[in-house]
């Protein structure tokens, strides 16, 4: 969607400020942090970058979200669990989540029931979102439902 279509349907709703996230499966980026850099460059400031990150590669995806962050002015991480079918204390959220406590920077994940045909239980917010929240107390925590992204390029 081109950015001028997003930037009028947020201003026909009285959206000031909008989110912009990538989006990351266990196959590659759905839309890449670098995609979501150029559409919020393009917003006037009117929209925020949230970082997507592989949790196939831990240690690589805690650099591209401090790369995220600190170089493209991201505001968030969001990981969709169901695309991974890893509930949020799963180990490979675990270097992310701790990494997001040392930028300051919410971890947002979906919670709820998927839109597409895949098992909800990595939604469900008791035992998961309570259970992070536990383990690290410091970390701001967004939790919401999600919309799927277009087809795949």
């Amino acid at each position: 969607m081109p950015v001028k279509t997003t930037l009028a349907a947020m201003a026909s709703a009285d959206v000031e400020i909008g989110l912009s996230t990538a989006w990351y499966e266990p196959q590659g980026s759905l839309i890449s942090n670098d995609e979501v850099a150029e559409f919020v460059a393009q917003s006037e400031g009117r929209l925020r970058g949230a970082a997507g990150a592989d949790l196939t590669r831990p240690v690589q995806a805690v650099r591209e979200l401090r790369r995220a962050v600190e170089e493209l002015g991201f505001v968030a991480l969001r990981i969709v669990p169901w695309l991974w079918q890893l509930p949020p204390t799963g180990r490979l959220h675990y270097p992310l989540c701790a990494a997001c406590v040392d930028l300051g920077t919410p971890f947002c994940t979906q919670v709820g029931h998927t839109g597409p045909l895949r098992p909800s239980e990595t939604g469900r917010p008791i035992p998961y979102i309570d259970q992070v929240a536990l383990d690290l107390p410091e970390l701001t925590i967004g939790a919401g439902t999600s919309a799927t992204p277009g087809p795949r390029k």
